[in-house]
């Protein structure tokens, strides 16, 4: 099995730290997998410049588009994943913008 190619951000490129900056409108993590690859996954999607650190933040965010598809509000589980997800984005923006 050949395996699949992923795009790379050039070296020169700076991440996409505010506006959607997006061509893949998802978040790339999926409620069947663990939040260690969620977490890979989204990382992936923001240092290929694919999605950026605001979009992910208010996708993650509580009563986000993101909880209402996976209806945290009926699985704390999944709430939980979501949790760590956007403490791990927002820890990422604090240190690429100082006072934020």
């Amino acid at each position: 099995k050949a395996k699949r190619s992923r795009k790379e951000r050039p070296p020169d490129a700076p991440l996409v730290v505010d506006g959607k900056g997006s061509e893949h409108p998802q978040l790339n993590i999926r409620k069947n997998i663990s939040a260690q690859i969620n977490r890979v996954n989204l990382k992936h999607m923001i240092d290929t410049g694919r999605l950026s650190l605001s979009h992910a933040i208010q996708s993650l965010r509580p009563a986000g588009p993101q909880r209402k598809k996976w209806k945290c509000d009926e699985n704390p589980e999944l709430a939980s994943q979501l949790d760590g997800l956007l403490r791990f984005v927002v820890a990422w923006r604090k240190d690429l913008v100082p006072g934020w």
